[in-house]
């Protein structure tokens, strides 16, 4: 991740494996990424891993299939980014990954038809932020029960943790009920590392929002939604200067 985010992004980023982000309720910073990891990576790990993962389906580097890894147009970094992954994926795991690019808009409407379905998507590049400042927009919303954003089919599969992957689902949905503030973020905080560790989504980085703000403007307030609520811009305003 901190290679990714110093090639592509000009570290503009914060390489994490949270799904959680950094500034908003719910933020677990006591959450470890798989294995234990880290955000450096561990390329021994990954080759030992992928190996046995190989040996379980039945299959060798040499008959490895083709994965397709999309990704939307909307910016040359994202682009770098994904250059970075396979040449990374190639060096370490010895096997080639194919990516196509596409509008964003495009990306959307695959998203959506991969959702319940083992296609169109088999692998692409994401993001998201929080419609409001609850864990469950970054938990239930995109990994429970017949949730539209479950694109990646948490829960809903044939694999060998899909009992357990359901069972975290009723977990989600007891948390989203929860009205002790404290309570709600511990519980979603044991729910986020597990699924971290079942690699839900990859988490790569955190996008901090970032201002240039002139001496002369007063009143203004970050906060980590990057919004301005309507009642407060009765207390900004511009100085003489």
């Amino acid at each position: 991740r901190e290679v990714i985010i110093k090639a592509a992004w000009h570290s503009a980023y914060i390489p994490t494996c949270h799904i959680v982000p950094q500034g908003m309720y719910g933020y677990n910073p006591d959450l470890t990424c798989p294995l234990g990891t880290g955000v450096t990576g561990d390329p021994t790990k990954a080759k030992q891993l992928f190996q046995q993962g190989l040996q379980e389906e039945g299959l060798t580097t040499s008959t490895f299939p083709t994965i397709t890894y999309t990704y939307p147009t909307n910016s040359q970094e994202g682009a770098n980014e994904v250059t970075t992954e396979v040449q990374m994926w190639k060096t370490v795991l010895g096997v080639t990954i194919a990516t196509t690019a596409i509008s964003q808009n495009t990306m959307y409407t695959l998203e959506t038809q991969t959702t319940g379905k083992s296609g169109p998507l088999q692998m692409w590049a994401g993001g998201w932020g929080a419609d409001y400042p609850d864990p469950q927009d970054w938990i239930t919303l995109q990994f429970g029960d017949n949730q539209p954003y479950n694109e990646f089919n948490f829960g809903n599969n044939n694999g060998s943790t899909a009992a357990q992957q359901r069972d975290l689902q009723k977990q989600m949905d007891a948390a989203d009920v929860i009205s002790d503030p404290n309570t709600r973020a511990q519980t979603y905080n044991k729910i986020e590392q597990q699924l971290v560790d079942y690699v839900a989504w990859l988490p790569i980085y955190q996008r901090p929002e970032q201002y240039m703000l002139k001496p002369y403007v007063v009143g203004f307030k970050e906060n980590s939604q990057a919004q301005i609520p309507p009642n407060d811009w009765g207390n900004i305003y511009i100085t003489s200067h």
